[in-house]
Formats: structure tokens, sequence, C-alpha cells
């Protein structure tokens, strides 16, 4: 017997309809000025909740106010831009319907969390990266949400994401 399901949230659940990849525009900043972009940078984004000015900083990319306001203007409209897939709540509600919990477990940036929680609320669980300060594929995301589950993670299967 299936006890839970954790989905992720972008690419399954949920859509961004327009990209405006506000934290790849601050590290392409970063990059002509000279900064090395690091593969773990990205990581560091989706582990951390801060702002874009305070994420600017912490990798030391200066940033002038009106930089600043077309970066916040794009997380703006990207978020804006998020959107439920139609068959996302009548699949939550058909497995509720069986008793079965149901948790999301994605890597996002602190912005996109709220987003998730607006569009997806009540769900049992919800582990995300930014929150947890833990990111996929780490085990122990998915160990922290099958604990909030109260499911055993040793029963895990995977499915596609």
């Amino acid at each position: 017997m299936v006890e839970g399901v954790i989905f992720d949230a972008f690419g399954t659940l949920v859509e961004i309809q327009n990209r405006q990849n506000p934290y790849r525009r601050l590290l392409r900043i970063g990059a002509h000025q000279g900064r090395v972009t690091h593969p773990s940078d990205i990581r560091w984004v989706m582990t951390h909740g801060h702002r874009l000015e305070d994420t600017a900083a912490v990798f030391g990319i200066k940033l002038s106010s009106a930089q600043l306001t077309e970066l916040q203007d794009a997380l703006e409209l990207e978020l804006k831009s998020v959107r439920l897939f139609n068959d996302a709540l009548p699949a939550i509600e058909l497995l509720r319907a069986r008793g079965i919990k149901i948790g999301v477990c994605s890597n996002l940036s602190s912005p996109y969390c709220l987003v998730v929680r607006r569009l997806l609320p009540g769900l049992d669980a919800y582990a995300l990266s930014s929150e947890l300060s833990l990111m996929k594929p780490d085990p122990e995301i998915y160990q922290a949400i099958c604990r909030m589950l109260n499911i055993s993670a040793s029963h895990l299967s995977r499915g596609r994401g």
C-alpha cells in the first residue's frame, strides 16, 4: 500500500510561464565584473533564504540601483507567472481521497517557496531547499520529508524528477 506521494514542484505540479532567470542574470552581472561563476553558486542560492541584494553581497557582486530594480522586477514577473498544471489539484484530491499523504520536495530559492505554498496550501509536508538548507539529491532532504510525512524512507521508490 502506498502511504505517501512526494512530488517535485516545478515541472510536475507547477510551471513558470514567463521565465526571467533573475538569479542567473545576477551571476552574469558578476561575471561581467570579473567574478568567476562556480558550479556551487546555484546550490548556494537554493539553500539560503536570501533576497537578491543579499545574494549579490555574499557573492561580492556590485549592483547599481537600476540593476537591482531590474532584477527585482524580473523576479516579480517570474513569480507572478507561476501556475499550477491543470491536473495538479485533481491528482492531489484523488490521492487525498485514498488517504495518501502528500508532500513536495523541491530545490527552490526562497521567493519561490512562498509561491509554491500559496498555490499548494495544506499539503502534509513541504521540504523546500532554501527552508531546510538541503538540496536534492542529498539523501537528507528525502529523509526530512519522510519524517514530516511519518513514513519510512526505506520504502521510497523513485518516479521521474
